[in-house]
């Protein structure tokens, strides 16, 4: 006997078989760009540390790396690098470093992305031109010898946990549960990135 085409069974099993694989493919592909934008997150911040390190030394400026944790109706959650200024303040005569008012760079995180420790808010002076004003700012300083410091004891943004490890910043996917941590060595400025499944 001689057969052209299929039977109904073979192609259900083949359907069977096509469905199967594009399910597989597709948790494949979520999980995929959600481990992506961690990654482009951490490259962003450590990015930008490197970036201040390197203006800090190649320009014997002291610069900063600020973060502004974006609210609900809010900016996203970014990083910006601006270099100080050496000011003296003419009441007291005291040489004060004043943050320049233009950063040399800003960068948004990934929508998916929140911070969730930062250094804690430090009283600093921003120079612009009606004068010196201090704001509170959360930040990490890098200086010309290539040392770098934390502004403040770093503080879980969402209440969570009481305890928070020194010289931590960390981002947060909570849809994805991953999380990665960025260490930032005092001395040397080296940046160590953990990943990690659960969020902080």
């Amino acid at each position: 006997m001689n057969r052209k085409g299929f039977t109904l069974v073979e192609i259900l099993v083949v359907i069977g078989l096509i469905v199967l694989m594009l399910a597989v493919g597709a948790v494949s592909f979520g999980a995929y760009l959600s481990e992506s934008s961690i990654r482009l997150g951490s490259r962003t911040v450590s990015g930008a540390f490197r970036a201040a390190r390197q203006l800090a030394v190649s320009q014997r400026t002291p610069t900063a790396v600020l973060f502004f944790a974006g609210a609900d109706g809010e900016p996203a959650d970014r990083v910006e690098t601006r270099r100080y200024d050496a000011v003296r303040d003419e009441a007291t005569g005291a040489l004060i470093f004043a943050l320049r008012t233009t950063p040399e760079e800003s960068l948004e995180l990934p929508e998916t992305l929140a911070f969730k420790w930062l250094p804690k808010p430090t009283s600093v002076q921003v120079r612009s031109d009606g004068g010196t004003q201090t704001e509170d700012m959360r930040l990490v300083d890098f200086f010309p010898d290539g040392s770098s410091r934390f502004g403040g004891d770093v503080e879980d943004l969402t209440a969570a946990a009481a305890d928070c490890p020194s010289n931590h910043v960390a981002l947060a996917d909570a849809a994805a549960g991953k999380a990665v941590y960025l260490y930032v060595y005092p001395v040397t400025s080296f940046i160590k990135e953990t990943y990690v499944e659960a969020a902080p």
